[in-house]
């Protein structure tokens, strides 16, 4: 007497030898981009051959999804643009702008961790940690920045105000060693005295 042969096993192909970024992120449950940063960061090895990892690698990783994703994040770093949307989401603040960022990485609360292009990246997870230990701090950051900004006005704003072009607003600036930016009060009461 033979047994029943159950059809979805016949059709299942054995686990591939050798996988590759794709293959790998999609049999851990995460993202291909997460692969590739967690390679970067040490917490999963570099390929074993050229087409990938090979099959034993693959199983040992799927035993450690927790800490590949954790290492991934602890080195995920953001721009300053990124790093205020950050801020905002972590503190529950809207508005937080990359002048926030630059003030309180001037303060010391955060400190560049990489560079992409030239431009400082900053790190996540320290973000995050800062403004939720600092969110009222955060609060009244955003809100004396739109103050400041609903108070003053920008040069083109000022060069109107003077019947003025742009760069002759600007030439008289660096004239008087003035540092381009919004004007506090008239700028006829700064630039014509």
């Amino acid at each position: 007497m033979t047994q029943p042969v159950d059809e979805a096993q016949t059709d299942k192909k054995p686990p591939a030898a050798v996988v590759n970024g794709g293959e790998l992120a999609a049999e851990l449950g995460i993202e291909v981009w997460q692969i590739m940063r967690a390679v970067e960061v040490g917490a999963v090895p570099q390929r074993c051959t050229g087409k990938g990892w090979r099959r034993e690698v693959a199983d040992e990783l799927a035993g450690r999804v927790p800490e590949i994703l954790a290492a991934v994040e602890a080195a995920e770093a953001f721009g300053a643009n990124r790093i205020a949307g950050v801020l905002a989401e972590a503190a529950g603040v809207e508005g937080v702008t990359r002048t926030d960022v630059e003030l309180i990485v001037e303060a010391g609360h955060l400190v560049e961790v990489d560079e992409y292009k030239g431009w400082p990246l900053y790190s996540v997870q320290d973000a995050k940690q800062w403004a939720a230990e600092h969110a009222d701090e955060l609060v009244s950051m955003v809100a004396e920045r739109r103050t400041w900004v609903e108070a003053s006005m920008e040069i083109g704003e000022a060069a109107e105000e003077l019947g003025w072009s742009v760069s002759e607003v600007q030439r008289m600036m660096r004239e008087r060693g003035m540092n381009p930016g919004r004007f506090a009060v008239s700028p006829a009461r700064i630039l014509l005295c």
